[in-house]
């Protein structure tokens, strides 16, 4: 699959998060995007964060509430290149999926405040279920 475009299963996997998945985690090596992870429907915020890569990027879905917020994870950690390629497909990516209510970029997991992100989505006060 190109970076430019989603091949139609990960297109169906997005359009199944609502339903079926808590989250969606990319990888990619510049020329595919593929899907690495897909969280069970009971799998908190907490669950995401504890899996991401403390050197390297990815990219993520995560059904919050139903709304769909995308996760930008750039650690400073990893090397430029590869933040490089996530960083442009990303945004090629990004532009093909509707519904995305907050994006989120991140470079520590300080960044991924759960409350925080609850607050811009839902209005401030909102509290965790």
């Amino acid at each position: 699959m190109s970076t430019n475009t989603l091949d139609e299963a990960t297109k169906r996997a997005i359009d199944e998060l609502k339903s079926s998945y808590s989250y969606l985690l990319f990888n990619t090596d510049g020329s595919n995007v593929t899907i690495e992870k897909r969280g069970k429907i009971n799998e908190t915020f907490e669950d995401l964060k504890s899996i991401l890569p403390q050197d390297d990027p990815r990219f993520c879905l995560f059904n919050m509430h139903d709304k769909i917020i995308s996760i930008l994870w750039m650690p400073s950690g990893s090397y430029v290149r590869r933040r490089m390629i996530f960083s442009s497909s990303y945004y090629a990516i990004r532009q093909q999926i509707e519904g995305i209510v907050w994006d989120v970029s991140a470079t520590n997991l300080n960044e991924l405040d759960e409350q925080v992100i609850l607050d811009k989505v839902f209005g401030k006060g909102h509290m965790k279920p």
